[in-house]
């Protein structure tokens, strides 16, 4: 397996969301969501992208961790987990070359995911001193 960087694109995505049951999105949205993503990795496997993820945000303050999807037909390998480290170790690495001292990841798990995630370090943030995650969808 291959790992690539920032080459993602709308057909990629569209496909392997496609692959895990998910909507396919607008591809011109689509296509303005991949040329502002901070970060884009696939995970390649005989010309054929298995698991992607990417990071979106500021740069600096808040970054988010989103498309993290393993095609059906290789999930339960490992390759979630994968992805996940290092996207996070991507953030690590811009936080060090800038001086960064802080920074904060957010993610919006997929419903039966949220066990997944606390296994990697992410906590609920139904917390006291934080306040819960909430979403807007807006649709025309």
């Amino acid at each position: 397996m291959n790992l690539v960087e920032n080459k993602l694109t709308v057909n990629v995505l569209n496909d392997i969301r496609a692959s895990v049951g998910w909507m396919r999105l607008d591809i011109k949205q689509l296509q303005v969501s991949l040329d502002n993503t901070f970060y884009a990795l696939e995970i390649v496997e005989d010309n054929k992208t298995v698991a992607t993820g990417r990071i979106v945000g500021d740069g600096a303050f808040y970054l988010s961790i989103v498309d993290v999807i393993v095609h059906s037909d290789y999930q339960n390998r490992g390759l979630g987990k994968f992805v996940v480290n290092h996207l996070i170790e991507k953030v690590r690495e811009n936080m060090k070359a800038n001086d960064y001292p802080r920074c904060t990841i957010n993610i919006v798990a997929a419903a039966n995911k949220k066990g997944f995630y606390e296994k990697l370090g992410f906590i609920d943030i139904q917390e006291e001193n934080t306040g819960t995650g909430m979403q807007l969808c807006l649709v025309r």
